[in-house]
């Protein structure tokens, strides 16, 4: 199993976005791409619990992944806050299974 530990910043619940930096490694190149959408990468399957499945790509600009209409929900659901840390968990090539590291 294949994993990372990510920490949610002020800038992550400022901007929606959940930092992947430390985890960029563990993601398939074909994903990785530009910032901008006409850039587009292949997507991998996000699994973030709820029900929901997020397929996106990652912006290699800022380290992010592109679709982040989740993330809200996501710490909202969790009742997360700054500093708290989250699993970013590789299953196969293309699906990552991302939860609260409680």
């Amino acid at each position: 199993m294949v994993y990372r530990v990510l920490i949610l910043t002020k800038g992550c619940f400022n901007n929606n976005y959940l930092l992947i930096n430390k985890a960029i490694d563990i993601f398939p190149r074909d994903s990785i791409c530009g910032g901008n959408i006409a850039s587009k990468g292949n997507s991998i399957n996000l699994y973030i619990g709820m029900n929901n499945l997020v397929m996106t790509d990652i912006d290699s600009e800022y380290d992010i992944f592109r679709d982040r209409s989740w993330f809200n929900k996501f710490v909202e659901i969790h009742k997360m806050a700054i500093g708290d840390e989250v699993i970013l968990e590789q299953v196969t090539e293309r699906d990552f299974y991302l939860y609260p590291r409680k």
